[in-house]
């Protein structure tokens, strides 16, 4: 009798044992970053030169069951099209499923952007007059210039890139925190902030670092729009990458876009600052970011165990243009800037789409859109969510543009003039899909 019940507690200590094993130790991480600085052959007349190297990030996780990719290039957007296509040819390659990849951007305003080359396609205007089709098209063209051989250079970066990250793969421990900058202000008509910094941080069982992603939501407008660069998030990437060391890779997303408190001059209605003015500015808050994410890391809670899951829908609003749009360049209206006043015309036009994706990495869970949404709209999505820690992630500026709450309509902001989404659908239907997909990745 002795001699089963001495057999049965091995069995059980067994058991015991293999179960801690499955529940601790199970993270690997890999990182890569590859440079995309266009050349000056590349270059379109628009740009005087180089303001500061660009790059692809990316980081791969690997949970033992789950792998995920996470991405950001240091560009404007994406076009849809090609955003879409690129994230099936990733998932494809890497055998990775779609909604376990972020492919995100930093939104810095000082990049080619990657398009398709030739007339912007306007078949959605169609159920537009005639007469009001050339404002429309004039009010939302694209200012920002592409390149075919850069379109060639950051789709090849992204992929070496993961490459290179997997082949990099690791044991390694992560931690998480979120720290308050306080950098940002409430763009003209906005009352709402979002103010935090989200610190991920990833490293080796010996504490020399793997990676950082880091979630903020900045307006990267600060510098000059005619010569290469990263912008704010470009800036804070380096920064911490030096004092991290060279091995360490720091991946900068965005979260519903507000400007900076210290006025570069790049925002609509800002006084014109000097180029010196706006470089020392973008660099200062580069080093405060920077900073920042540091105390914050410091100070997490490190484990060495991750839980990956993630899950995707295509949230389709009723379409809508409006012209002009609400910017200084345009019109602006005199309640929020003291210009002459916009009469604003809108238009019912083909449905849109609108990519949600939620990519949990332990308790934190990343709201992935393909578009900005209004501080007010990503602050309904944290304080809908049953999580301590909704980040929300604006990957791409796709085809809806902006996203914004209903309040914000009536007032005309610009955000509310830009977005393709009519009212009512966005707020709530955004909060209900971003809801049900947090409790498919439970």
């Amino acid at each position: 009798m002795k001699m089963r019940i001495g057999n049965y507690l091995l069995v059980f200590a067994a058991l015991l044992s293999h179960a801690a094993s499955a529940a601790t130790g199970n993270l690997r991480a890999g990182a890569a970053r590859i440079e995309i600085t266009p050349t000056a052959a590349e270059l379109p007349e628009y740009y005087k030169g180089i303001k500061d190297k660009v790059y692809v990030r990316v980081l791969v996780l690997d949970s033992g069951t789950t792998k995920a990719i996470l991405s950001v290039g240091d560009l404007p957007m994406i076009d849809g099209g090609l955003y879409n296509d690129f994230i099936r040819q990733l998932a494809t390659e890497f055998s990775v499923p779609k909604e376990y990849i972020m492919l995100g951007t930093s939104h810095s305003h000082s990049v080619m952007r990657v398009a398709p080359l030739g007339q912007e396609n306007t078949a959605y205007l169609q159920p537009v007059s005639a007469e009001d089709r050339a404002g429309v098209a004039e009010a939302v063209k694209k200012n920002i210039p592409a390149s075919l051989e850069f379109n060639k250079k950051v789709l090849a970066a992204y992929r070496d890139a993961t490459r290179q990250a997997f082949a990099r793969l690791q044991p390694a421990r992560v931690s998480y925190g979120a720290g308050m900058p306080g950098l940002l202000r409430s763009r003209a008509g906005e009352s709402e902030l979002d103010p935090s910094l989200g610190v991920h941080n990833f490293e080796t069982l010996d504490g020399k670092s793997i990676a950082m992603l880091l979630n903020f939501g900045i307006t990267p407008v600060g510098a000059e729009r005619n010569l290469i660069s990263g912008d704010v998030p470009g800036s804070a990437s380096r920064y911490l990458e030096a004092e991290l060391g060279e091995q360490a890779v720091v991946l900068f997303t965005i979260s519903a876009p507000q400007p900076s408190r210290y006025r570069t001059g790049g925002e609509s209605g800002d006084a014109p600052r000097s180029a010196s003015a706006r470089a020392s500015i973008m660099s200062a808050l580069g080093v405060i970011l920077g900073e920042e994410a540091l105390n914050v890391a410091r100070s997490a809670r490190v484990s060495d165990y991750l839980k990956i899951t993630a899950a995707h829908e295509v949230l389709q609003c009723p379409g809508k243009v409006t012209y002009p749009r609400n910017l200084s360049d345009q019109c602006a209206d005199s309640q929020k800037v003291g210009a002459p006043g916009c009469t604003f015309k809108s238009f019912d036009v083909e449905k849109v789409n609108i990519n949600v994706g939620v990519l949990r990495l332990g308790d934190v869970a990343y709201l992935m859109l393909d578009g900005n949404p209004v501080p007010a709209l990503a602050n309904m999505l944290r304080e809908a969510s049953p999580l301590a820690h909704t980040r929300v992630v604006s990957t791409n500026f796709g085809p809806v543009r902006h996203m914004v709450d209903n309040a914000a309509y009536a007032l005309n902001t610009y955000p509310a003039t830009d977005t393709r989404a009519r009212p009512g659908c966005v707020d709530p239907g955004l909060i209900k899909t971003s809801l049900g997909l947090i409790e498919l990745t439970r």
